[in-house]
């Protein structure tokens, strides 16, 4: 008698008895996210956002994977929209998954939705999804999407934060111009755009002449002339202050080449900012009367930064 036959049998039944219970096991349960809704607009109900998987979640790695993002408005599909999150589920608010708010400032709902770029160790980005009236439908923002943390700062100015090659991590700061009918986006200058620093379409009412990618073009050109003047006025302050002190230290001669010399550096800063402008305005391809617009708005933006830099001095 063969005393190994009835091992094998034995530990052919265990192994398969384990596999078996391992098959049974059930997955992990993925967190049902809850159904975000917009505020009732004027003479229509909001709209209700669900999303429903297509896939179950990976029982390892415990991913929310593809889908689609149902949209509808008093009862009715609307639309249906499909969605890779690519996340994890801890990486999720099962509350918040999406964020309702108006972009572009036009007073319409439109949506953000994160999602993971690529798989493995891709940071996590965010989609802009705009309601475009005239279709009655949510459109992907291309230009904006999939590049990084989006942050609506106000209707109508957002910023996307992005890491860079050297693992930096780069803001830039993008406005809707609803005259070119896009988004625009804006020079990113040192302490412009610093962490709480408020947008152009916030700033004070003396300074609104001038918000957006494409004011009025007479109004904003009359406040940059009016902050051109106040820049200059600045300038003399500040050599008014340090001539005496640099008379008495280095004497009367090196304070009049520190003056002239001063004169001569604020010349050549104009002539670089409105080349700097005109040629910022021609990589966006704006089209008269809009190029002239933004050339003044940028004009603008820049002698704001100047006098930041002739205050810290």
């Amino acid at each position: 008698m063969n005393v190994w036959k009835p091992i094998r049998r034995t530990c052919i039944v265990g192994v398969s008895l384990w596999m078996t219970g391992c098959a049974l096991l059930p997955r992990p349960a993925t967190p049902e996210l809850a159904v975000v809704q917009t505020e009732a607009m004027a003479g229509a109900d909001a709209y209700r956002f669900k999303f429903v998987e297509s896939d179950s979640p990976d029982a390892e790695g415990g991913l929310l994977g593809a889908g689609f993002i149902v949209v509808t408005q008093d009862e009715t599909e609307v639309q249906t929209i499909a969605h890779d999150f690519g996340m994890s589920i801890s990486e999720i608010d099962p509350e918040q998954w999406l964020t309702v708010v108006d972009a572009n400032g036009d007073g319409l709902p439109d949506f953000l939705v994160p999602n993971r770029r690529s798989d493995g160790d891709a940071s996590v980005v965010g989609s802009l999804y705009q309601f475009d009236e005239a279709a009655g439908k949510f459109v992907l923002v291309e230009t904006l999407s999939n590049i990084g943390l989006i942050d609506v700062i106000n209707p109508g100015c957002l910023t996307i934060t992005q890491e860079a090659a050297d693992a930096r991590l780069v803001r830039h700061e993008h406005c809707y111009s609803p005259q070119a009918g896009r988004w625009i986006r804006q020079l990113s200058l040192p302490g412009l755009m610093e962490e709480g620093e408020r947008s152009a379409l916030d700033w004070p009412e003396e300074r609104q002449a001038c918000a957006g990618p494409t004011p009025s073009l007479s109004e904003c050109r009359r406040l940059r002339l009016t902050t051109d003047r106040t820049l200059h006025t600045a300038l003399v302050e500040q050599k008014q202050a340090q001539r005496p002190a640099l008379a008495r230290e280095r004497g009367r001669a090196y304070a009049q080449r520190y003056a002239v010399n001063l004169d001569a550096s604020h010349r050549s800063w104009l002539q670089y900012r409105d080349n700097r402008c005109l040629a910022y305005v021609r990589e966006q391809g704006f089209q008269a009367p809009l190029f002239q617009s933004a050339n003044e708005a940028c004009r603008f933006r820049l002698a704001q930064w100047q006098m930041q830099q002739y205050r810290v001095q």
